[in-house]
């Protein structure tokens, strides 16, 4: 399956199921103020406002370019 899929679908999975606490797929980074999503090799900068159920997304780096500092 493409990676566009792939994403796509782990993102439908998250805001689909029943509002889960984001944690479970949200993982924390140092010294940024959201977390990250792995998705093969790709990782998504990340965030959940609790209060309107919505996840935001920051953006999409494959992981080799995803935590350089500079590389946006």
């Amino acid at each position: 399956m493409p990676i566009q899929q792939r994403i796509v679908s782990k993102l439908d999975d998250i805001v689909t199921d029943e509002w889960r606490d984001p944690p479970e797929y949200i993982e924390p980074l140092s010294g940024v103020p959201h977390g990250k999503i792995r998705i093969g090799d790709f990782r998504l900068g990340a965030d959940a406002e609790r209060d309107r159920e919505v996840v935001v997304i920051y953006d999409i780096e494959h992981r080799s370019g995803a935590y350089r500092p500079g590389d946006d």
